[in-house]
């Protein structure tokens, strides 16, 4: 058989010349293709009703009003998304059939309109109900009365999250693995995830000012206490059983996973810098011993309404509570098995905890420190769960020894 003929440079140029007409019909006709379904399921006349749409409550368990369901009805479905990301991929298939001419332009086309979605999803989220209000007052962790029941314009924003989510589901699953880096960008990923944010991040940010504050007021732990524990920290697990059962309901299962999980830690985390903080005064040690077991329960109540896993998705820092409930409930220091706890408890937490078990005279570690109860538990503390090796351990170990040496200490 005779050799097939390669085009020289020049007659390959004169040809895609010649089809150069063509070749533009095909890319406009392209983009038509991934651009179509966009705007027919996030169309313009939806996109102007839900922007005009009031709030509207939540009925049940979840449920939108009449007027907010008819709404949320014309969003697209998971199967609606799932042939769309289909539809970009054989788009991407169609014009790989002429790398040299074609696939570049489907590629930018593909990504331009998965970021054109995402664009407009953004569009329809309610700013409106981007936080659920529980707090009459933050500062003093006063809560509504009753509290709010979520909108329907709650329930938009939760639909809308979940399509963010499943469109990065079937990104990330249906896309070629040749496609992925070109399509699945850190850009296109980012948007989604930004629509996402802009929904769930204010609510979450609003619990963890009302954790802080809560901890902020362990430094008099036995100051204001009811039979059932420290207002603050009921206050806090209250809000978070309502969110969790009410708000986070609303969403898919696993969506929020990320978000409850970071929120998790910084319970845990938060609390527990507080809680080795606290020194107890003269003759009040097992009042105080009494009164952190209790605010842990308080604690475990709101991690379980945020998380009912959450001694499997936070493991780590479960284990740091239940370690130290078990160190903080010892009533004899002298009998602890310090080598144990320190396999599990963070050094850091383990020598704060014993510097303010000294007598009532030496100095709290803050107070030696010069720094409130608050600074040091956020900016020497906090920092220290994610530096175990480094700088900031090092320096709590020395301002321990100082503290030891000037009072006589062994």
């Amino acid at each position: 058989r005779a050799q097939e003929q390669v085009l020289r440079a020049a007659e390959r140029e004169a040809l895609f010349a010649a089809a150069g007409d063509l070749r533009n019909e095909f890319i406009s006709e392209s983009i038509k293709r991934v651009t179509e379904p966009v705007e027919l399921m996030l169309s313009d006349k939806l996109l102007d009703k839900l922007a005009m749409g009031g709030e509207h409550r939540v009925t049940g368990a979840g449920a939108a009003a009449p007027g907010d369901a008819s709404l949320a009805d014309e969003l697209p479905t998971v199967h609606d998304l799932k042939k769309y990301v289909q539809l970009l991929v054989h788009e991407l298939e169609r014009c790989e059939a002429c790398p040299d001419l074609l696939l570049k332009e489907g590629v930018r086309s593909v990504r331009s309109s998965v970021l054109l979605f995402a664009t407009r999803l953004e569009q329809v989220v309610d700013t409106s109900c981007v936080e659920l209000r529980c707090f009459e007052d933050e500062a003093s962790l006063k809560l509504r009365s009753p509290m709010p029941a979520p909108t329907g314009g709650h329930a938009r924003n939760a639909r809308l999250f979940g399509i963010a989510h499943h469109v990065l589901t079937a990104l990330r699953e249906t896309v070629p693995a040749r496609f992925q880096a070109a399509i699945v960008t850190q850009q296109v990923q980012g948007t989604l995830q930004q629509t996402q944010a802009a929904i769930i991040s204010p609510t979450v940010s609003m619990l963890k000012r009302a954790i802080t504050e809560a901890a902020s007021r362990m430094e008099r732990i036995l100051e204001g206490r009811t039979a059932d524990g420290a207002p603050g920290l009921l206050a806090v697990s209250q809000v978070c059983t309502h969110v969790g059962s009410r708000y986070f309901a609303l969403f898919g299962q696993g969506q929020l996973f990320p978000y409850t999980k970071e929120l998790c830690i910084f319970l845990v985390r938060t609390f527990l810098s507080a809680a080795v903080l606290v020194k107890p005064a003269s003759g009040s040690a097992d009042a105080v011993r009494q009164a952190l077991a209790q605010d842990m329960q308080a604690v475990e109540g709101a991690l379980s309404a945020l998380d009912i896993e959450f001694q499997t998705h936070v493991r780590h820092e479960a284990s740091v509570l239940r370690e130290l409930k078990r160190l903080i409930c010892s009533p004899k220091l002298e009998a602890v098995d310090f080598d144990a706890f320190a396999n599990v408890i963070p050094m850091h937490l383990l020598l704060a905890y014993l510097v303010q078990q000294l007598p009532a005279d030496i100095p709290s570690l803050p107070a030696f420190c010069k720094a409130s109860f608050v600074e040091y538990c956020e900016s020497s503390l906090m920092p220290l769960w994610e530096d175990q090796q480094d700088a900031g351990l090092k320096a709590l170990r020395r301002k321990v020894g100082e503290l030891t040496d000037k009072y006589d200490l062994d």
